[in-house]
């Protein structure tokens, strides 16, 4: 069959809709229309045929899209079609309507400038009202005689499932296209409207002089980060609809990890544009608000509640995240979308503020890090915050500010333990050193065969002295919580300068996060395979104790390890004159042992913990049996023995725990076999 349409193209997209023009005009029309990508065969002479094509076909339609405008396989095709229509037709009086370009993708409004052949030559545009016009044109070129309603009846049928399909096309290569791609065709568009401004020099000059500076700065924009990676500096302004376009439309898996420092960088919180990224944030997000002070908290409470209402909020003071986190004190976030991360962050270059984005993966793993230790500063807003309530603003203000506890946080052990005397002197304990070895002998047994990074978990880390022994195991990412700010200051500190000062005695593999947090309701990503509490679980108010348990369970991974190094109370009746000599005889034996050691730095501590466990002030140490009746409620077997003193019962001493949770919750024994 003959050929009776010609339909040129280039370039996937332009190939793509090319196809499916031939399929539908050949069903609206019945004639044959050709495709060079659909009938050329293998090891064909492609010239020859498709001059051949050229020669035969009575019309010829040109795909043209904004990227193959100016191709030179268009330009030399546009020649061949003219050439063909010229030798083929003895009048070529009606040359110009038997070529048409075919616009596929250009903007309304917009036209091409169409060159050599073509010039002059009138276009038809993608779209229903023109593309029917251009089959009508057809049948009076193809098929004269025929009558007009079975080519009107087969359109209406034929058009939608047509227009469905190249919509489609045009929609995947526009979601496809690169920036620079982007940017040349809006540089394409401008210079046309440039051209448009010859009659006014001034204006040529200002929109030409507009259009170079925006390519240099595209240009600039773009820089490699020594990551594998390029990051992408934009200007600050343009950072709320850069990130309200990555949390929605297409990318609805999203979640958000952000700090915001209210009205620093960030003051379009309160806008609109406010509200629409409130509206678009996935509520497994979680963002730390950063106020200047009381009175400025009061002023964005509302916008917080909202926030809250959606997602997990947190506020912090400015203060407090300086003096703690001053590497981070900036606004940034952190973006998965689809399970892939992107970090957003200001960055001043020189006397311009920007926003820089980067898929670093280092860099990511940096300020991930950062924020777990940043939100364990924070005060979590509730989710039913009712910023209209006097009441309830100025209750949480107060907790936002610590006007309970230190200046920069909640306090405990420090209230009645001098922490720098502590950290130097406890290591002295008649049985810590032991009990600490043995926690960790306990822990690489169980582990053995482990292949994989281990996540370790210490709950209640003090000042960071059995932190130090966690942070030396090979192939770990240790996660130690505090709750005490002051105890907290200390472990931080001493982990920074630890893993600066003495990076030959950690394994490269090895990561530390310092957090201040609750060990009743620690919940961060991800499960561990050791749980440690090493002279901690004392602290634990008898009445906090099942909340705690239940929160080691859940940090817990199947098969993991719970592994506790404590001090334990005689045997005694449920009486205070019964609990305290108890607690006396306990300290009383640690004192005379460190006395007879020349520990009286340490005699000096028990000291005040006797007497802050008689105040109940924050130690509330137990029985073994009472302990172990908790472990057991709680749906945990166990192993324990003893560091110190042993072959007696008479003053309690230092124990270890080997604790695993139960499949069954059967009635504990002490020395039940732990699972392999």
């Amino acid at each position: 069959m003959s050929t009776d349409i010609f339909i040129s193209w280039s370039g996937e997209k332009s190939k793509k809709v090319a196809n499916r023009l031939a399929d539908f005009l050949e069903d609206v029309l019945g004639v044959k229309a050709y495709t060079s990508d659909k009938e050329m065969k293998p090891a064909q002479n492609w010239r020859d045929e498709l001059e051949r094509r050229l020669s035969e076909a009575k019309f010829c339609i040109m795909c043209l899209s904004i990227e193959n405008i100016d191709a030179p396989w268009m330009m030399w095709e546009s020649g061949a079609i003219w050439q063909a229509r010229k030798h083929a037709e003895a009048d070529s009086s009606d040359r110009n309507e038997r070529v048409c370009p075919f616009l596929i993708d250009f903007p309304p409004g917009e036209l091409p400038s169409l060159a050599g052949p073509l010039g002059g030559v009138n276009v038809v545009r993608y779209g229903e009202d023109e593309v029917r016009k251009l089959v009508f044109q057809l049948h009076h070129i193809l098929n004269p005689a025929a009558a007009a309603d079975g080519v009107t009846r087969r359109f209406q049928v034929g058009w939608p499932g047509c227009k469905q399909d190249i919509d489609g096309i045009l929609k995947e290569y526009a979601a496809s296209l690169q920036p620079f791609e982007k940017f040349a065709q809006l540089r394409e568009i401008s210079l046309e409207r440039i051209k448009r401004t010859r009659e006014s020099p001034i204006m040529n000059r200002l929109l030409s002089e507009t259009l170079d500076a925006f390519g240099q700065y595209i240009r600039g924009a773009i820089a490699p980060n020594g990551g594998g990676s390029t990051d992408l500096y934009l200007p600050f302004s343009l950072y709320p609809t850069h990130h309200l376009s990555l949390i929605s439309g297409r990318s609805r898996n999203s979640v958000v990890h952000a700090v915001a420092l209210l009205d620093e960088e960030e003051h379009f919180w309160s806008e609109d544009i406010g509200g629409k990224i409130l509206k678009e944030t996935s509520n497994a997000s979680k963002r730390v608000f950063v106020v200047k002070d009381d009175v400025h908290l009061r002023a964005n409470v509302k916008t917080i509640a909202q926030h809250a209402s959606r997602y997990s909020v947190f506020v912090l003071s400015l203060r407090k995240f300086r003096d703690w986190y001053s590497d981070f004190c900036h606004d940034f976030s952190l973006c998965w979308i689809d399970g892939k991360p992107i970090l957003a962050r200001y960055e001043n270059l020189g006397s311009a503020t920007s926003i820089r984005f980067t898929e670093n993966a280092d860099e990511i793993k940096e300020y991930s890090e950062a924020f777990e230790r940043i939100l364990s500063l924070a005060t979590a807003a509730p989710s039913a915050f009712d910023a209209r309530s006097s009441q309830a603003i100025d209750a949480f203000v107060g907790r936002v500010f610590d006007q309970q506890g230190s200046e920069f946080g909640p306090v405990e052990m420090s209230r009645y333990i001098e922490i720098d005397e502590y950290d130097k002197f406890e290591r002295q304990h008649p049985y810590y050193q032991k009990m600490m070895d043995r926690m960790v002998e306990i822990h690489l047994a169980h582990h053995r065969d482990a292949t994989e990074r281990l996540r370790l978990l210490e709950f209640g880390a003090g000042t960071g002295i059995f932190t130090e022994k966690l942070v030396r195991l090979k192939n770990a990412y240790v996660t130690a919580v505090e709750l005490d700010a002051n105890c907290f200051k200390v472990l931080r500190f001493k982990v920074e300068r630890f893993m600066s000062t003495n990076p030959d005695q950690i394994e490269e593999s090895t990561r530390i996060l310092p957090v201040l947090g609750n060990s009743c309701s620690y919940d961060p990503k991800g499960k561990f395979h050791s749980i440690f509490s090493s002279f901690s679980d004392h602290h634990i108010a008898v009445q906090d104790r099942y909340a705690y348990f239940e929160n080691v369970k859940q940090n817990l991974l199947p098969g993991g390890l719970f592994i506790v190094g404590d001090e334990f109370l005689p045997p005694h009746e449920n009486t205070k004159a019964s609990y305290d000599a108890a607690l006396m005889a306990y300290h009383n034996h640690i004192i005379e042992e460190a006395k007879a050691a020349g520990h009286h730095e340490v005699a000096k501590l028990e000291r005040a913990a006797l007497e802050s466990g008689l105040a109940r002030l924050g130690d509330f140490k137990v029985s073994r049996a009472e302990y172990e009746a908790t472990l057991t409620k709680s749906g945990f077997a166990f192993e324990v023995e003893a560091i110190g003193p042993k072959g007696t019962d008479a003053v309690g001493g230092v124990f270890v725990y080997k604790i695993w949770v139960s499949p069954d919750k059967p009635a504990n024994k002490s020395k039940r076999k732990a699972p392999a």
